[in-house]
This record gives structure tokens, sequence and C-alpha cells, in this order.
């Protein structure tokens, strides 16, 4: 590596871990240029040398301090969103070289689950293998974040389970899609529509989805899962509170209409006219206003 670039790469790391940590975004925004797969590589040493030479506590603050910058970085948008995710994920497996199950249990799990999220979403290497990753991170975070002891970690780290096993490349299809399923309905378990509307309806968005794309059982039964479970999200997702998710489940509620087999046809093609026109009405002026919105660690969302 050449030495000036190793220098800048520790000097960046030097002002994150002195500043405050609201400073650190324009921090990293003055330091595009570094932030690169030689910065992510470069950072794991760090940590790996730092750590070596602390105490147990001190060890223990800075991969607290690494899971922070995990978050950062994840949701950092300017600069390679690509190197950004794999800066992310030294963070995170760097920080769980101190942090394991035995030591800090439930801090484990939470590192687990954001990895997972990152590996979800990563972009280098093969996304079949990323998706593996995610789905291994996931379950591990689950073997802590029971239903019982932590439900509300248990119901969101099923949730991005169930994400994961939707779009899944490896195994059969049907059996990943009926995990993710099976991983929706635990989650609204917990996320009822009165305690955690928007998370209930985020469920079922993504429900939906699992249902429309569902191999097994009847396809008309599984269409009319998937409508009642957009229908649901639309409860909450209205236009006025929450724009983009309510065209999102519009359009998807838009396409089940298009398929669906009860009914009559003529009812359901004005159904899908319908949502169609309120979608197309708003559509241009929603995302014509739209700025990048932080990724929620906490919740998958997807579209179709």
């Amino acid at each position: 590596m050449n030495e000036a670039r190793h220098e800048a790469y520790l000097n960046l790391i030097d002002s994150l871990v002195t500043c405050p940590s609201e400073e650190e975004i324009e921090i990293l925004q003055a330091n595009l240029e570094l932030i690169d797969d030689g910065f992510a590589q470069y950072l794991r040493e760090w940590a790996t040398e730092t750590m070596a030479t602390l105490d147990a506590e001190e060890a223990y603050n800075c991969a607290n301090f690494l899971y922070g910058l995990d978050f950062t970085f994840y949701n950092l948008r300017q600069g390679s969103r690509a190197s950004n995710l794999e800066v992310a994920i030294a963070c995170l497996e760097s920080g769980l070289t101190v942090v394991t199950r035995e030591a800090y249990s439930e801090d484990w799990a939470r590192f687990q689950n954001s990895l997972g999220g990152d590996y979800q979403n990563r972009i280098r290497g093969e996304k079949a293998e990323n998706l593996e990753l995610a789905i291994v991170a996931y379950e591990a975070s689950l073997e802590v974040y029971t239903r019982d002891a932590f439900p509300e970690d248990w119901a969101t780290c099923q949730n991005n389970l169930a994400m994961a096993y939707l779009y899944r490349i490896r195994r059969g299809k049907a059996e990943n899609l009926e995990l993710a399923i099976a991983a929706f309905e635990a989650s609204l378990e917990i996320w009822t529509r009165d305690a955690f509307p928007f998370e209930w309806a985020t469920c079922q968005n993504n429900l939906g989805l699992a249902y429309h794309n569902r191999i097994r059982g009847e396809k008309a039964e599984n269409l009319e899962g998937a409508i009642a479970a957009y229908l649901a999200s639309l409860e909450i997702y209205t236009r006025d509170a929450f724009p983009e998710d309510w065209a999102r489940s519009q359009n998807n509620l838009a396409n089940a209409y298009l398929y669906r087999i009860r009914g009559e046809p003529l009812q359901n093609q004005r159904g899908k006219s319908r949502e169609s026109r309120r979608r197309d009405r708003s559509l241009s002026g929603i995302l014509g206003n739209l700025h990048p919105r932080r990724i929620s660690r906490r919740l998958g969302k997807e579209s179709k």
C-alpha cells in the first residue's frame, strides 16, 4: 500500500475516533476519495492491532464505536455505495472479534442483525452468497433475540430474515417463499396494528409480495392473500402521511388486481385501473420531491 495513502487512512480514522458522532458524516463527505475497498481492509487491520492492545472494557468500547461507524457508513449516500458497504461490514466483523456471544450475548445479537442487513444489501461479491451470509447472520441473531426475551427485536429480525428468504437465490424458490411467509407472519404476532402501526404496515406490504409470488397453494387464494395484505398496509400508508410507501403499495395492489382470478374480470380491471390512476396522478409529484431516505436498520422494505 502506498505510504501516503496509508497515512491518509490513519488520519481519517483518527478524525472519526475523536470527533462527536454528529460530525462523522461531515468528515466522511470531506474525505470521500479515501473511502474505498482499501480503506475497508486497512480499517480491519487497524481494529485488530488496536483492540489487541486494550483491556477488556476499552476493547468493548472500541467495538461499540465500530458498531456506530457501521451505521454511519451504511447510511452514507455519497461516494461509492459498494465501498461504503464494504467498510460497514469491516466495522461489524472487526467488532465481533471482541463482542462474542459468550461475553456479550445481547450486543452480539445486535451486531449480527446489522451484519445481516449489510450483507443483504452488499454490492461486491456474488449476490447469492451475500444473501446466504445475511441469512446466517439473522438466524444467529435469533438465537439470542427470542420472542419471550426480546419480542420487538425478535419481530424486527424475523422481518429482516423474511426479506432475505423472499429474494434468496439458492435452494428452491417455493420453499424460500414459504419460509418468508412464516417469518413475516411471525413478525406480525408482535407488530400489531395498534402497537406498531408503521412496522405492521411495512410487514403487511412485504407479506403481500410473498403471497403474490407464492408457488405452493392455490394461485387464486394466494392472490387474495396478497390483496388483503396490500389493503391492510394502505390503512396506515396514507398518501399524506407516507407518500412514497403509499405509492409503492398502490402499485403492488394494482399488479395483484391485474392477475386476480376470483371476482368479476371487469371489477378486477376497474380495481386495477382505479389504483393505477391514484398512483399515476400523484407519482410524478411524490417522486419529483423525494430525497434519498435513510435506510432503516430495523425494517426491510421492498417493492415489486
